[in-house]
C-alpha cells in the first residue's frame, strides 16, 4: 500500500500539468500514489493525464463529467489507498524534491503537516509572502488540531484554509466522513479543512515554501469573483460560524477565533456587492442585513471600520462606502 495519495482535479490545465506532474516524480519519495481526476476537460488535460498513467503505475487517470473541484477531491478521496492524503492543484507545484521525504518522517508521530506556500509568478518563485498564508512564529508540534488552530488564528486571524498545504491521515476523511460541500464555486476549502483539522490529534508545522502557488493565472478560479461565488462565500460564513457554535468540543476562545475567520467572507461580500447588477445588488444587501448579527465577528482593523459603518448607517450605505473605496484604491 502506498504511504501519501496525492489527489488532482484537472480541469483544462494542459499547459500547466506535465510541470505539476514532473515535479512529483522527481520526488526522492517513492512510495507514493497520484490521482488525477479529469472533470470533463475540454482541451488536451484527458490526453497528458492518460499519457502519464501509461508510463507510471502509481499514476492513476479518471474521467468524468465536469462536476466542479469538490466533486473531484471527493471521488480522489474515496480512491485513495494511501496512509495520508494531500491536495494538489494541477496549475501548481512542488518546489522540493525532498518533500514528500519530509513529510512523511514528521507523519511518522504526528497526524496532520501543514507546510509553507510560496506565490509562483510566470513560474518565477516571488519574494513577497502571501496574505494570510504566512506561518510565521507557530511551533513545530502541537498535541492536538485545535491547539494548532488557536495558536494559528491568534497569530494570523485571517489564515487560509487551502487544502493544498497539509497531508492528512486518510482516517479523517473516511472515518470522519469529512467531505467538500458541493454546488459550492468558491470557498468549498473554507467549509472543510477546519474541520478535518478539529478532528486531529498531534500536528506538524514545516514552515518551508513546499508549495507553489500560481498567481494571476488566466482561467483560474480566483481572478473573477462573480455574485454567485461572493455569495457562497457569504453562505459558508453564515453556515460555518452557526455549525461552530454549536460545537460542544471547541472552547469558547477557539470558537470567536474560527468565528472573527469565516466572518472575513461576510465582509468580502459586503466590500464587493457594488460591483454587481441592481437587483443582485438588492439581494445582496437583504442577505447581509439578515445576517447583519455576523458582523460582530471582526478580525482586522478593516473588518472594525466596517463594523462602525454599520452600526451608524447601514448596510447599503457601507456597501457604497467601501465599494467606492475600493474603485480609488485599485481602481476596480
Amino acid at each position: 500500500m502506498s504511504q501519501a495519495s496525492v489527489i488532482i482535479p484537472v480541469y483544462n490545465v494542459q499547459k500547466f500539468l506535465p510541470i505539476c506532474l514532473d515535479k512529483i516524480i522527481g520526488q526522492t519519495f517513492k512510495n507514493y500514489e497520484v490521482i488525477l481526476i479529469d472533470d470533463g476537460s475540454t482541451d488536451g488535460s484527458a490526453d497528458i493525464c492518460d499519457a502519464y498513467a501509461a508510463k507510471d503505475p502509481r499514476i492513476k487517470a479518471y474521467h468524468r463529467e465536469n462536476q466542479g473541484v469538490s466533486a473531484a477531491r471527493n471521488f480522489g478521496v474515496s480512491q485513495a489507498q494511501g496512509e495520508y492524503i494531500l491536495f494538489l492543484d494541477a496549475d501548481d507545484y512542488y518546489t522540493d524534491s525532498t518533500m514528500l521525504e519530509k513529510i512523511d518522517q514528521r507523519l511518522k508521530t504526528s497526524d496532520m503537516v501543514v507546510f509553507g506556500v510560496v506565490g509562483s509568478l510566470n513560474g518565477n518563485l516571488m519574494s513577497d509572502p502571501i496574505p494570510y498564508a504566512s506561518l510565521d512564529g507557530l511551533k513545530s508540534e502541537y498535541e492536538s488540531g485545535k491547539a494548532f488552530l488557536e495558536d494559528a488564528l491568534t497569530k494570523n486571524p485571517g489564515y487560509m484554509w487551502w487544502p493544498v498545504r497539509y497531508a492528512l491521515k486518510r482516517s479523517v476523511w473516511n472515518d470522519g466522513g469529512v467531505r467538500f460541500p458541493q454546488g459550492v464555486a468558491y470557498c468549498e476549502d473554507a467549509a472543510t479543512v477546519y474541520k478535518a483539522i478539529l478532528a486531529m490529534g498531534k500536528v506538524s508545522v514545516i514552515n518551508e515554501p513546499f508549495y507553489a502557488y500560481r498567481q494571476q493565472r488566466e482561467g483560474a478560479a480566483t481572478n473573477n469573483v462573480t455574485y454567485k461565488k461572493s455569495m457562497d462565500q457569504f453562505h459558508v460564513a453564515v453556515e460555518e460560524i452557526n455549525h461552530i457554535a454549536q460545537r460542544p468540543d471547541i472552547s469558547e476562545k477557539l470558537k470567536d477565533l474560527l468565528s472573527n475567520n469565516f466572518a472575513m467572507g461576510y465582509y468580502a461580500t459586503l466590500i464587493r456587492s457594488t460591483l454587481y447588477q441592481k437587483e443582485e445588488r438588492q439581494k445582496c444587501w437583504q442577505e447581509l442585513q439578515l445576517h447583519k448579527d455576523i458582523a460582530q465577528y471582526r478580525a482586522t482593523r478593516k473588518q472594525e471600520f466596517a463594523y462602525r459603518l454599520i452600526q451608524c448607517v447601514g448596510i447599503p450605505v457601507t456597501g457604497r462606502i467601501l465599494g467606492l473605496r475600493r474603485l480609488l484604491k485599485y481602481g476596480k
